[in-house]
């Protein structure tokens, strides 16, 4: 494997460290991992420093007890976790907002042109995919977070729960904005 996803939630059997077991598990043989969960599935995952850890604006408010007024202020409390927690990058995802990323290679906000939704279920899942994909294939970080923004879009065109076609991923890809944030 070139990457290991862990989403959602941990089924009650399973301990509540187990995404952190398995980023453990990866670490010991050189896979990168990433991290879409919350609340304390997400906080004990981030203990072995996952190569990327992506949740919603919903889930990073629950997970870290953080109250926002708007995206200016979901960026300045996610740039905060970002440095205090020491994670290698986290991505937020904001739905019609775009998403937020602080990577290595700067802090991005990355938004794709608006679709007819049809069905959003799944497009933060096609954007964790889209990631590990284009970070594997040696892309930049801006690069894999365009990437990321337009599967998430093309997903929102589809009845399916979180499907989308390549075709619709290449086509919105070159209207993506790709903002740096200022520090």
């Amino acid at each position: 494997a070139d990457w290991v996803i862990c989403g959602g939630l941990i089924p009650d059997s399973l301990p509540a460290g187990f995404h952190r077991i398995i980023v453990e598990m990866a670490h010991d043989v050189g896979i990168p991992t990433l991290i879409d969960s919350f609340g304390v599935f997400m906080r004990e995952a981030i203990r072995a420093k996952p190569a990327c850890v992506k949740m919603n604006r919903d889930e990073f408010r629950l997970t870290f007890d953080i109250d926002f007024a708007d995206l200016d202020d979901l960026i300045i409390k996610a740039r905060q976790i970002y440095q205090q927690e020491a994670l290698k990058v986290l991505v937020v995802t904001c739905a019609e907002d775009g998403l937020l990323a602080f990577t290595p290679e700067g802090d991005f906000h990355v938004k794709a042109p608006k679709q007819k939704v049809i069905n959003a279920a799944g497009a933060g899942d096609a954007a964790s995919a889209a990631i590990a994909w284009r970070i594997s294939v040696g892309d930049s970080w801006d690069s894999a977070l365009r990437w990321a923004a337009a599967a998430g879009a093309a997903v929102v065109l589809t009845e399916g729960t979180g499907d989308c076609h390549k075709h619709d991923v290449v086509r919105i890809r070159p209207e993506v904005m790709l903002q740096v944030l200022e520090q």
